[in-house]
């Protein structure tokens, strides 16, 4: 996350509130957020809570603005909507009674971002006076506590029936049961292959101990390497939304290095780039892997989603070093040895020359590093935006403390940008 600059003001440091203008006529809520030109809305709303995230034009100029409000009384989600207009963003909310609110919060403090809008008050005595008076913010008025609680206990019972409802039905589908055993079996065996090879390493007592520590993972290295094959036919049948060329390139790189060059040469099991690159490769996909867990139960983590695009910035070229390494180690045995070489004469009439191919693939390593690289990084930018920093104020203080699923457990979905319906949004 990039840092601010000296020369940031005290106010792109705190939170900025804008101004909220609410009244009330019956079982109608109805709230203006005064900012221009809003771009980027994320609105969340259930029962009792309403959230705001927007950049547009107000009060601190063109800026972030946000709130969260506690309803003074739960509304009806279904049949509350809101909509961006040029120079506000307008909400109607439908109460579950027409009982008059004697303020918007259910908290007595006032806030001085929320004002009251005449255009749209109706106050408990229904007079007709001249200048109406303001509620009465400091009244002892708020729901009973018993009510909030049952409130409360309702909510979590069903956000935890909708989730047990999406782990379940992976069990009904062949397909998603499939994707969900491979990637925690890939998890499992990379999680052991990353704490083994430290594990030992750390362990070992002398260089020559350390030499042997590849050793200890090499069965389960092979044997998850050789799993991570189907990627590249889960890709190609369109199970997963892969890409089967990038996918392809690092599963081929991967098992050529493995493969054709670590293990046919002891000495090279010894060197420490061969056992480095074995921790980066488990390392990237510790992280990779709970990302597509979630995927497949239809969930998101904050902490995992962040990981995932964001522990390859250190790791990729890491293990390309590592990689170009390890080929240099291995291309004099390959010369000398002359291994996987077909010479002539022989019954196809063709030769293939080992050595020569890997050196060629070596010049295309790197321009594959790029595309690689370039590839993560389209990515992370369509998940995160071109300005990662926002995402995260968008998720929390960092995107750990809240995950992207729960800015939409709320219920309101921001639709087109133009407005609609709050509804909550269903799993796929």
């Amino acid at each position: 996350m990039t840092q601010e600059s000296n020369g940031a003001s005290a106010v792109d440091r705190k939170v900025l509130h804008p101004f909220v203008l609410w009244g009330q006529k019956d079982q109608n809520l109805y709230l203006t957020v005064q900012l221009q030109g809003v771009t980027d809305p994320i609105i969340n709303l259930d029962e009792g809570r309403l959230t705001f995230f927007a950049k547009g034009y107000g009060c601190h100029g063109n800026n972030v603005y946000q709130f969260e409000i506690d309803l003074y009384l739960p509304v009806q989600r279904k049949l509350s909507s809101w909509k961006v207009k040029e120079k506000c963003v307008e909400f109607h909310l439908m109460k579950e009674s027409s009982e008059i609110w004697p303020r918007l919060t259910s908290a007595k403090q006032r806030e001085p971002w929320i004002k009251v809008n005449f255009d749209h008050m109706q106050f408990s005595d229904d007079s007709e006076q001249e200048e109406p008076p303001f509620p009465k913010w400091d009244s002892d008025d708020s729901p009973a506590p018993s009510s909030r609680r049952r409130r409360d206990d309702d909510r979590i019972r069903d956000a935890v029936s909708k989730d047990m409802d999406k782990f379940f039905a992976v069990f009904r589908s062949p397909l998603k049961l499939y994707l969900f055993l491979y990637n925690m079996f890939q998890w499992v065996g990379f999680c052991y292959v990353f704490h083994v090879s430290l594990y030992s390493y750390l362990r070992a007592g002398s260089k020559a101990q350390r030499q042997e520590a590849f050793a200890s993972i090499r069965p389960q290295l092979c044997m998850v390497q050789l799993a991570a094959s189907l990627e590249i036919l889960n890709a190609a049948l369109g199970w997963v939304r892969s890409g089967v060329l990038a996918t392809g390139m690092q599963v081929f790189g991967r098992g050529m290095i493995l493969f054709m060059l670590v293990l046919p040469y002891e000495e090279l099991q010894r060197m420490e780039p061969v056992f480095w690159l074995a921790v980066t490769w488990s390392a990237v996909e510790v992280v990779r892997y709970p990302y597509y867990i979630l995927a497949v139960l239809g969930q998101e983590s904050g902490l995992v989603t962040w990981l995932r695009y964001t522990m390859w910035i250190p790791l990729y070229p890491l293990g390309f070093v590592l990689e170009g390494l390890v080929m240099l180690a291995a291309l004099p045995r390959v010369m000398e040895e002359r291994w996987y070489s077909v010479e002539l004469p022989n019954k196809f009439n063709m030769s293939f020359d080992f050595s020569l191919f890997l050196r060629v693939y070596m010049v295309g390593f790197l321009v594959g590093a790029y595309a690689l690289m370039s590839h993560m990084y389209a990515q992370r930018k369509k998940k995160f935006g071109a300005n990662p920093r926002s995402q995260f104020s968008r998720w929390g203080l960092l995107p750990f403390l809240s995950g992207r699923n729960q800015r939409r457990a709320l219920g309101l979905d921001s639709g087109d940008g133009a407005g609609g319906r709050v509804q909550q949004k269903k799993a796929k």
